[in-house]
């Protein structure tokens, strides 16, 4: 499996004081949205988000 990301905008994201560089991708799909991993395929050119 190949992701790219391009123009990724830099946010920061803090959960209490704590900085969190923690990003989730997924897909959304016919039958939902589809966290992106290993496991499970989706169409290439699906939405990621």
């Amino acid at each position: 499996m190949e992701i790219t990301v391009e123009d990724f905008d830099k946010v920061d994201v803090h959960i209490g004081s704590v900085k969190s560089e923690v990003r989730i991708l997924g897909s959304e799909s016919a039958s939902g949205v589809v966290l992106l991993q290993p496991t499970m395929q989706v169409k290439n050119g699906d939405k990621v988000f």
